[in-house]
């Protein structure tokens, strides 16, 4: 990776980062050679669950641009949603039901956490 940001991003010519890359490498296979002459003595558990919890990693990470895309997509005006009616009332679309919007004193936050979501209303104290 620092290869890569050294070539692409610093604009350093490839034969600075070649030698340093080569080092590196070799050592990664020295150390993935060792670590695989203990496979058959029961390494391969780890090595089993490192891909495994690779494997979930990426398929997330897709996942999550795949939703990012979708929603970038499905951008689109809140008068697609609702409308001011002739009383001067907030209405819903007639694609939604055309019903009257209810109107509550306070204001509402809306929380989502781990694909729950609250509404939380919070209501002015009363001074009377």
């Amino acid at each position: 990776m620092v290869s890569l940001a050294a070539l692409i991003v610093w604009r350093l010519p490839p034969y600075m980062v070649f030698f340093p890359w080569l080092t590196i490498a070799c050592l990664d296979g020295l150390y993935m050679s060792s670590a695989l002459t203990k496979v058959p003595n029961g390494a391969w558990f780890t090595i089993t669950l490192a891909g495994l919890l690779a494997s979930v990693l990426i398929l997330w990470r897709f996942g999550k641009e795949q939703q990012w895309a979708a929603e970038a997509d499905d951008r689109f005006p809140t008068t697609h949603l609702v409308t001011k009616g002739e009383d001067g009332w907030i209405k819903l679309t007639p694609r939604y039901g055309g019903d009257n919007l209810s109107v509550i004193k306070g204001f509402g936050m809306y929380i989502s956490r781990s694909s729950c979501s609250y509404l939380l209303l919070v209501y002015p104290p009363d001074m009377s």
